[in-house]
């Protein structure tokens, strides 16, 4: 009787480190670093973490962009037309700064082209819709979201708005993936 156990309990063990590793790789703020075969260029991509309930952001860092830049691709929870103009608004401390986007990509769930978009794994998974805009913000501002004492993000919508607080904590928060894509693009 105890040796069925013991035989039943690897294969357990192994299907449940099997299951979280799958789920390591879609997580909220999950970082992966890639590398050309044609140019060696590398890459870093931070799949979006949450910021409040309904406003996710997700970063890419590579030779697309310049080296002091990340490209930040905004999400909220919901299918509605992000403002034209200064759609991504930060605040630091006391400090707002604005950022304006051209690039809009709305994705509703089975939507082929969701597979070019940053959002696609965590929105496979959790069958909802979703509008996003990418930004391209300084790295020095990154660092401050993640030092500051206070740090709110706010998407523009033609109907109003959507933000949420950058601190707001747990695993799956941009925050810490934030820090952990900042480590990761200085090393």
């Amino acid at each position: 009787m105890n040796q069925t156990i013991q035989f039943w309990r690897l294969p357990v063990v192994l299907l449940i480190g099997l299951m979280a590793a799958g789920c390591a790789t879609q997580s909220p703020g999950h970082i992966t670093k890639t590398e050309s075969k044609v140019t060696g260029e590398q890459a870093v991509q931070m799949s979006p973490g949450f910021i409040g309930d309904d406003l996710r952001m997700g970063l890419v860092y590579g030779p697309s962009v310049s080296k002091d830049s990340v490209l930040v691709t905004a999400g909220v929870n919901e299918i509605a037309t992000i403002a034209s103009g200064q759609s991504l608004l930060i605040r630091v401390d006391e400090t707002v700064y604005r950022f304006r986007s051209s690039t809009t990509t709305r994705v509703k769930p089975g939507d082929p082209s969701i597979e070019n978009n940053i959002f696609a794994d965590g929105e496979r998974l959790s069958q909802r819709s979703f509008s996003s805009k990418n930004y391209l913000l300084p790295v020095s501002l990154l660092k401050d979201m993640v030092r500051s004492d206070t740090c709110f993000v706010q998407v523009r919508t033609t109907e109003g708005y959507v933000e949420g607080d950058f601190h707001d904590g747990g695993n799956a928060s941009a925050k810490k993936g934030v820090r952990e894509f900042l480590g990761t693009i200085e090393q």
